[in-house]
């Protein structure tokens, strides 16, 4: 199927093996949560292949849909599973959109030993 296999069309931006996370020598494939001791930003969660958001050029294809979003009159975004992207990788992809509400999904409880994580997702 095109889900699980590591590349991505959307319109006119498409995603290749290289932009989502992978082991180093293999874009085929990756670490996973669970179990979840794994890193959860750099490791697919329950199967689904991970974007490489510390990437430069993943964050600008992302960000060019968010403002495309944005000029049709999106001005909120829910983010699913913003826990499992670094918060500064998060505060890049949203410094210059002009939202007025931002929603990020986090689950504490899951990943209590990362208390850090959860302040600085608060301060983006």
């Amino acid at each position: 199927t095109k889900f699980g296999s590591r590349l991505f069309q959307h319109g006119n931006v498409q995603y290749s093996r290289e932009e989502f996370h992978h082991y180093q020598g293999s874009v085929f494939a990756n670490c996973a949560i669970p179990p979840f001791f794994n890193n959860r930003h750099l490791c697919d969660l329950t199967a689904l292949p991970d974007l490489d958001t510390e990437q430069i050029r993943v964050q600008k294809k992302i960000q060019g849909y968010l403002n495309r979003l944005y000029e049709i009159g999106v001005t909120m975004f829910r983010i699913d599973a913003a826990m499992c992207i670094y918060p500064a990788s998060l505060g890049q992809l949203l410094q210059d959109m002009p939202l007025d509400y931002v929603y990020q999904e986090y689950y504490a409880d899951l990943f209590y030993l990362e208390k850090h994580t959860m302040s600085d997702a608060i301060e983006i």
